[in-house]
């Protein structure tokens, strides 16, 4: 609400002679804005920006910090793990910390794929898309990530192109339904024949049955040997769909994690 001052000479107060009157800006003018103009200027600033303005900054600066933190990991040496605090730095630049993977879980990923020999599939893309492409292409590996929001598909596109990430094929393709299940339709996307690991972060939670699908779709392309990742294995249905998939495949498993507990599971 804007906030109307008078020109002085036009208030007709009669001041004391005596004492020179003493106002508080609290007190004679009660105004939210007010006070937020005088105690925190920056807020009060933000908020007279337009937002239309305010986003793209928003967005340059993110991008920016993440890159900054990006070439951080990228000098690590191989045999280096990543320390806790740049993969949490990695975590807030990236902007999607709701639903981003944890440090324990990164770590584990990328110390992962430094033994990996074989092709890497990756159900679902976010901030692991970037950090293994990475560490793919070090490796001379391919990595390939199914990806159902097109939006979103773009967004990783255009990070891993910044990141100069050249081992990562992205996959958009949309999801459908496999009878009791649905999962991404992988029926005109080109696929290696057989995979060295699997990560597995996708498709959304609200999908029929989960990700239960990597296993079935996937299983003639899961080498023996096979290490499958799964994020969020505090989630029941995650520990689920694990367990069904070690009877089917007569795989074992491993919970990791405290914070935000994953599982690796290993096709015989």
């Amino acid at each position: 609400m804007p906030l109307l001052v008078k020109r002085a000479d036009d208030l007709e107060t009669t001041w004391p002679t005596d004492a020179v009157r003493k106002f508080d800006a609290r007190e004679d003018f009660a105004n939210p804005t007010l006070d937020l103009c005088m105690n925190d200027p920056v807020a009060f600033v933000k908020r007279l920006v337009p937002r239309a303005i305010k986003d793209p900054i928003k967005e340059g600066l993110r991008r920016r910090r993440f890159a900054k933190a990006l070439i951080s990991f990228r000098k690590l040496q191989r045999d280096c793990a990543p320390p806790e605090h740049l993969l949490e730095e990695l975590v807030e630049a990236w902007g999607n910390e709701s639903y981003s993977a944890q440090h324990e879980y990164l770590r584990e990923l990328v110390l992962t794929v430094r033994k990996i020999d074989g092709p890497i599939v990756e159900c679902g893309s976010g901030l692991t898309t970037v950090l293994v492409g990475l560490e793919a292409q070090r490796n001379g590996l391919k990595h390939y990530a199914l990806e159902n929001h097109p939006e979103w598909a773009r967004r990783i596109l255009r990070d891993l192109t910044a990141a100069g990430v050249t081992s990562t094929v992205v996959y958009e393709t949309p999801l459908r339904s496999y009878g009791e299940y649905a999962w991404y339709d992988v029926s005109e996307v080109e696929l290696p024949p057989k995979f060295a690991m699997a990560i597995c972060d996708g498709p959304p939670g609200d999908t029929p049955g989960g990700r239960y699908g990597l296993v079935p779709v996937l299983q003639d392309r899961l080498d023996s040997g096979c290490l499958i990742m799964i994020d969020d294995f505090q989630r029941e249905e995650e520990q689920a769909i694990t367990r069904r998939w070690t009877k089917e495949t007569g795989a074992s498993f491993t919970q990791h994690g405290t914070n935000k507990p994953f599982a690796m599971l290993r096709i015989p």
